[in-house]
């Protein structure tokens, strides 16, 4: 075999899998065995093993818990974690109820210690919102998790519906800089598809709490 390929092989179960599946013609169910270990074995346990038991990793100082928590994941994700793997599902679990937590307890855009709402530009909406936050991004991130709606989305909700003119549709509020294919986004100011998707399907969601 090939010196390089034999050391790419002689080193974690997270690089050793993919070197299996891209490099070499291993039958597909040892690819997957050797992928099975990546959780319990070398640097995917040490990542996990890390995981503090409220869901965060770091300790906020050195970086803070959003740049840990994000990058942390993403490495697990390259590692090559199954998704099916009962520690990768109790990692992500945690990180999502933490996410849930901090937005819920906020009521999306408010301050915890004096109620003050943080960012009035959050109630504008934005497509592609990239990597900026706003009211109806933290809506539908509730709404993709599954999460139960309850009081406390209240204020977010009116916020949307305040928005919608009056044939039913919502505008294109802004566009965040360095936004690629504007063209398919659409014209700040006019009716647009994306965020009356967006914030149509939210709505739906939020009458859930009426049907509980």
């Amino acid at each position: 075999m090939n010196p390089a390929i034999d050391w790419l092989l002689d080193t974690d179960p997270s690089i050793r899998w993919q070197v299996m599946r891209d490099l070499t013609d291993t039958p597909a169910e040892l690819v997957a065995a050797e992928r099975s270990r990546v959780a319990s074995e070398g640097w995917g346990a040490h990542l996990l093993d890390q995981q503090r038991p409220d869901g965060q990793w770091g300790d906020g100082g050195a970086t803070p818990f959003w740049w840990s928590n994000m990058y942390t994941l993403v490495f697990l994700r390259d590692l090559g974690v199954e998704p099916t793997s009962p520690r990768r599902r109790r990692a992500v679990d945690l990180v999502r109820d933490k996410v849930t937590w901090y937005l819920l307890e906020r009521r999306l855009l408010r301050r915890l210690s004096t109620g003050d709402i943080i960012e009035p530009m959050w109630a504008q909406f934005a497509f592609p919102p990239l990597w900026h936050y706003d009211v109806l991004r933290a809506l539908d991130y509730l709404r993709a998790a599954d999460v139960q709606p309850d009081a406390r989305i209240e204020e977010g909700v009116a916020i949307v519906r305040a928005r919608c003119q009056a044939d039913g549709r919502w505008l294109l509020d802004l566009r965040h800089r360095d936004t690629l294919y504007e063209k398919f986004a659409g014209v700040v100011g006019e009716p647009n598809r994306w965020v009356t998707l967006r914030t149509r399907r939210v709505l739906d969601w939020s009458a859930r709490r009426g049907r509980a």
